[in-house]
């Protein structure tokens, strides 16, 4: 094989002009970079379209990663395009769509392989094997699905990922700057991958298994980070920076040698709740500025969070924990809910109008930005809408039809396609009700 490998980050959403950046294509380009083989990053985000077409000149291999939704549409034009224009490039895609809907993706025609889970171990396997032998010789790889003579040939991906896989990220093979909101000047990092939580309508099972960066190598990746751009915000983008309290604290150490900036991060309220307002008061008084926290609520519905979210036991009452000593300790609290979830009724939604009044009470500054309940496959709620016939797609061409449109709208009424017109109509007033009493705190 001779040439590049072409990583692309297709568009997420089609009216954002500041982007993150493009942190799990730098992920598998780490073991790239350390190997010394030769790659290059296409952001179609902040790279021109013609830039993707001269690459592809001097290419061998395109990869491509797809989030369910506007990502999928747009990663599927570039295979397609890489197809059209390029037959003889080898085509790889991968992603939490392609994790949760592997055998659908390989039996598209635009893709020879898919990778399902955490992405870096079987894609650098595959890269070595082809670049060794030419082709895979039998050879079955862990998360990596293909065909062979219309046979489809694959082993399940590994839950958790592995630890020799962790590499400092090439920051240097992308333009940091096009990615930088002047008015913030923030930048985004991930210290471990998965999430100890089993709410049913987010991610897919192959990234649960909680799994930790070295602390060494989030020091030498934030280090090299800030000496390429000076930084002034650090957005933690785990899925919850939270579960163990001392790495924790370990981490947070780590931004004593960049005192002028200001950091966020995600938490759960079952680990929150873990935490002393005196504890939470240490977390705030560090010389890095501690600007908020982003804690999960979802809804204010105990049947909802417990039984259908399984957000666990006494999730309402850990958060209204949570909230009163974040007050007490002066931190800025953040949160999110989901509207339209299956199940839920008009009175689950008065509820929820409640209990935001409640926590507005205990903590006057908090924050709030919501959106509209969408299936991600994978999912135990996507199964459930399938099983009952709301999920149309079937085939990757058409998830990329459906993924045209935005896949997620914020704070503004979405359609409820599972619920029926009667309910769907009072539940719109309701809903429109939660506006009236709550819409000075959506952001």
């Amino acid at each position: 094989m001779s040439g590049k490998i072409v990583l692309c980050f297709p568009r997420i959403d089609l009216e954002k002009e500041h982007h993150h950046l493009p942190l799990s294509t730098l992920s598998l380009a780490a073991p790239l970079e350390r190997m010394g083989i030769d790659y290059e990053i296409y952001d179609e985000r902040v790279d021109e379209p013609s830039r993707l077409d001269t690459l592809l000149e001097d290419a061998w291999m395109v990869g491509v990663t797809m989030f369910t939704g506007y990502q999928t549409h747009c990663g599927y034009k570039i295979l397609k395009h890489v197809r059209e224009t390029h037959p003889r490039i080898i085509t790889v895609a991968g992603g939490p769509h392609v994790s949760a809907l592997a055998v659908q993706t390989i039996e598209d025609d635009h893709v020879d392989y898919a990778v399902a889970g955490f992405g870096e171990a079987p894609f650098y396997a595959l890269v070595a094997e082809l670049l060794e032998h030419g082709d895979l010789n039998g050879h079955v790889i862990p998360g990596l699905y293909r065909k062979d003579n219309s046979e489809l040939i694959f082993l399940p991906t590994d839950k958790k990922f592995a630890g020799d896989n962790w590499y400092q990220l090439p920051y240097h093979k992308i333009n940091l700057e096009s990615y930088i909101n002047e008015a913030t000047k923030r930048v985004m990092y991930v210290s471990h991958y998965g999430c100890p939580a089993k709410c049913t309508f987010c991610a897919t099972p192959e990234f649960r298994k909680w799994t930790p960066k070295p602390i060494d190598l989030v020091r030498q990746d934030l280090a090299n980070l800030h000496d390429l751009y000076p930084f002034e915000e650090l957005c933690f983008f785990d899925a919850t920076l939270f579960t163990r309290k001392e790495r924790v604290f370990d981490i947070i150490k780590l931004l004593d040698a960049y005192p002028n900036i200001k950091w966020l991060a995600d938490a759960r309220a079952v680990e929150l709740n873990k935490y002393s307002t005196e504890e939470l008061i240490e977390v705030r008084n560090r010389d890095a500025e501690l600007s908020f926290l982003v804690v999960g609520l979802e809804t204010g519905s105990q049947y909802i969070a417990e039984e259908v979210m399984k957000k666990g036991l006494r999730h309402l009452e850990m958060f209204k924990t949570v909230a009163y000593r974040m007050d007490r300790a002066g931190i800025k609290m953040v949160s999110g809910l989901i509207f339209g979830i299956p199940g839920e009724t008009v009175e689950d939604l008065k509820k929820t109008i409640d209990y935001i009044w409640e926590i507005r009470e205990i903590h006057p500054a908090f924050r709030l930005s919501s959106t509209f309940f969408r299936p991600l496959p994978g999912t135990e709620l996507y199964d459930l809408l399938d099983l009952k016939g709301f999920i149309q797609p079937n085939t990757l061409a058409e998830w990329a039809e459906v993924g045209a449109e935005s896949h997620f709208e914020y704070n503004t009424w979405m359609d409820i396609p599972w619920m029926e017109d009667g309910q769907k109509d009072e539940y719109r007033k309701v809903y429109e009700e939660f506006r009236n009493q709550h819409g000075e705190i959506l952001m």
